[in-house]
């Protein structure tokens, strides 16, 4: 397993990758500098994919990216949150009927706190069915929500009716 501090336009990213693809992506302590290393061929690719899309110049992500099997349910969830295409917004029931799991509504926003591969399983993409954004990945904190919302006006997915 290989891990790398990507930067991006919107700050560092931390990666952990192997053969078969991205492992996790996620937001490091802002507070803690690190100096910037010479990334791998895999590194230099992901900083160059993640500065496009969050440009704007992309809309699909193409680098590989391993789901976890384990447990189960988030593993559904994830793998039905990455059928969100760019610019939809779809709620926390229409995933848990989506699993067939019609009242997991928390259950899955549970799962999408603790999603591993931020961005490239777009838990972003996901609200409430009042279009509140809930808590974007396992933190509750104003910044990331802030990052929620930036993405979704990004995509466009920011309107006033979802995918329920």
């Amino acid at each position: 397993m290989n891990k790398e501090r990507i930067y991006t336009y919107w700050g560092p990213v931390d990666c952990t990758w192997d053969q078969r693809g991205i492992l996790s992506l996620s937001t490091p302590d802002h507070h803690l500098p690190a100096p910037r290393q010479e990334l791998s061929e895999f590194g230099y690719k992901l900083e160059k994919e993640l500065a496009a899309y969050l440009s704007g110049s992309i809309t699909h992500l193409t680098l590989p990216f391993v789901i976890p099997d384990k447990p189960e349910f988030f593993s559904k969830v994830w793998h039905a949150v990455t059928a969100i295409p760019y610019g939809e917004v779809w709620t926390y029931s229409c995933i848990a009927k989506t699993i067939g799991r019609p009242h997991a509504q928390r259950a899955v926003g549970l799962a999408l706190a603790h999603n591993p591969i931020a961005i490239y399983i777009p838990c972003h993409r996901v609200v409430s069915k009042k279009g509140d954004l809930g808590h974007y990945h396992d933190e509750v904190s104003q910044e990331m929500l802030e990052l929620k919302r930036k993405l979704l006006i990004m995509e466009g997915g920011i309107r006033s009716s979802f995918k329920d």
